[in-house]
């Protein structure tokens, strides 16, 4: 059996970091897309009228996600003692 290799955390985060803006994305974009199928071909609805929090809870939803990630970057490893 190989020996395991270390585990690399700056590499760990920042694929969490980049998984974490590809979910946004696909959140925010079916939201959108349910929102738009709502309206239907309703003259003068737009998304704002009939979906008004939409951007504010997406902010709310990954935005502490994000920055937990970013401060977890930020924090040192501890250093073995011998």
């Amino acid at each position: 059996m190989a020996p395991q290799s270390p585990f690399r955390r700056d590499v760990f985060l920042l694929r969490t970091l980049v998984g974490i803006f590809i979910f946004e994305f696909g959140v925010i974009g079916f939201s959108f897309y349910k929102c738009a199928e709502k309206i239907g071909n309703t003259e003068g609805s737009s998304v704002q009228q009939v979906c008004p929090d939409l951007g504010g809870r997406a902010e709310t939803l990954f935005g502490v996600a994000i920055a937990t990630t970013l401060s977890l970057m930020g924090v040192k490893e501890p250093t073995e003692r011998m």
